[in-house]
């Protein structure tokens, strides 16, 4: 599964927490109860908890590169943090980086 497609709308996208229960408690990104994850941790439920894996590093990448392109950001997890940050942006930016 790509990460683009785990995040199919904005409800399984959370800010703050890697993942999120049903009740918006943080949970773990590879846990049965998560229903929401952030870039980051859906990276890790895609693609593998190891940040040291291939396609980890390579996903992680292509969405710092994506960030970048389109909206100037250095970061992830920082930018998709902020209040101004849509669900919108984080489409456009998984679009692109096609992970």
């Amino acid at each position: 599964m790509k990460v683009r497609e785990l995040l199919s709308d904005k409800s399984k996208w959370s800010k703050h927490h890697y993942a999120q229960d049903a009740s918006g408690k943080p949970t773990s990104p590879h846990s049965e109860n998560a229903v929401a994850w952030c870039l980051v941790g859906a990276i890790e439920k895609c693609y593998g908890m190891s940040h040291s894996t291939k396609s980890y590093g390579a996903a992680a990448r292509a969405l710092r590169c994506a960030a970048g392109e389109l909206f100037g950001a250095h970061g992830l997890v920082p930018r998709q943090d902020r209040t101004d940050v849509t669900f919108g942006h984080i489409q456009q930016v998984l679009q692109k980086a096609d992970v």
